[in-house]
C-alpha cells in the first residue's frame, strides 16, 4: 500500500494553511481528500490513485452514488496527512514506512497537478502545504467516509 487517502464527504471546509492566520476555504459541497504517501511510491501510482479517486462511483446521490466526474461543480480540499503512515506497536505510533520528505513533496505536488487537471471550470481545489501542520474546519452531513489505497 504505497499510497493512502481517506475521503471525507464535506458541505463546505476551510484549511489554516499557514498555522498563523491564512485560511483557504471550499464553499460547495465537495471532498476532502487526506493523502499520504508511504515509501516505494511511484509517480505511476500517484496517476493510478488519482484516476480511481475521480472515476469511482463513490458519492452519495439521492439514487445510489456518483463519481466526482459527473458532478459539475464539486469542490476539492487536499491536505497532505503523513500520519496515515504510521502503525500501532507497543502502544506508540511509529512512522517508518513514510516517504523520505523530499520525495514525498514531488509526489504531493503531482497528486495537486493531476487533480487540478480533472476538476470541472465552476469547482474550486484547494491545496494544503506539505510537510507543514495545518488547522481544518469542515462541516460534513455525516461521517462519510472511504479509505483508498493502492
Amino acid at each position: 500500500m504505497p499510497v493512502k487517502v481517506v475521503l471525507q464527504n464535506v458541505n463546505n471546509a476551510s484549511l489554516l494553511i499557514d498555522n498563523k492566520d491564512e485560511w483557504k476555504s471550499i464553499e460547495n459541497k465537495g471532498v476532502i481528500l487526506f493523502v499520504s504517501f508511504l515509501k516505494d511510491t511511484t509517480s505511476e501510482e500517484v496517476t493510478k490513485i488519482v484516476k480511481l479517486i475521480f472515476e469511482s462511483k463513490i458519492i452519495p446521490i439521492e439514487n445510489g452514488k456518483e463519481s466526482i466526474l459527473n458532478f459539475e461543480k464539486f469542490d476539492i480540499m487536499i491536505v497532505p496527512q503523513a500520519s496515515l503512515a504510521g502503525k500501532l506497536k507497543n502502544k506508540q505510533m511509529q512512522y517508518h514506512s513514510l516517504i523520505d520528505k523530499e520525495l514525498g513533496k514531488q509526489l504531493y505536488e503531482q497528486f495537486v497537478r493531476e487533480c487540478k487537471e480533472l476538476v470541472k471550470a465552476g469547482s474550486t481545489l484547494v491545496e494544503g502545504t506539505y510537510g507543514n501542520r495545518q488547522g481544518l474546519k469542515f462541516e460534513s452531513d455525516g461521517p462519510y467516509s472511504h479509505i483508498i489505497e493502492l
